[in-house]
């Protein structure tokens, strides 16, 4: 029992760590497309 209890923890903790490196790399791309996107309207005008 216990040692199901320690597995279904450490799937747990590598699901989130995944998620939360994922929910970076996706946080980090939308900020770089749209400082991209804010430069090429500054060097429009």
């Amino acid at each position: 029992m216990a040692q199901r209890l320690r597995e279904g923890a450490t799937m747990i903790l590598v699901a989130g760590t995944v998620l939360v490196a994922l929910g970076h790399n996706v946080a980090s791309a939308l900020t770089l497309s749209d400082l991209s996107e804010a430069t090429a309207c500054l060097f429009r005008y």
